[in-house]
């Protein structure tokens, strides 16, 4: 039996973008805190936020996100709103040294 290369090729490159995209949001997105309705956010750092409402939202669409919803500023400096990643809605924050973190959506509702 005779093996296509082209067919074989285009499916390890299909299984290897899968397997990166699972992994890289494996890591950046985690279940929200439903104690406080707040997202938890390990390794951001709080502190008066160095950027602009407008900038925030900048430098989330420059991570990839988009439909990026209100954005507001907490009480501890990090910017907050909700946006889209892929084809889930996630909370996304924005902390003041310009790290950036995002967990999947829960409604409660």
């Amino acid at each position: 039996m005779m093996i296509d290369p082209i067919r074989s090729s285009r499916l390890a490159l299909a299984l290897s973008s899968l397997l990166l995209y699972s992994g890289a949001h494996a890591q950046t997105l985690a279940p929200r805190e439903e104690t406080t309705g707040s997202i938890p956010a390990p390794g951001l750092h709080q502190g008066t936020s160095s950027y602009s409402q407008a900038q925030a939202r900048a430098r989330m669409e420059a991570m990839g996100f988009v439909a990026i919803g209100e954005l507001w500023l907490d009480n501890k400096g990090v910017w907050r709103g909700v946006a889209t990643s892929g084809a889930r809605r996630v909370d996304v924050s924005l902390d003041n040294q310009g790290k950036v973190a995002a967990r999947p959506r829960i409604d409660l509702n």
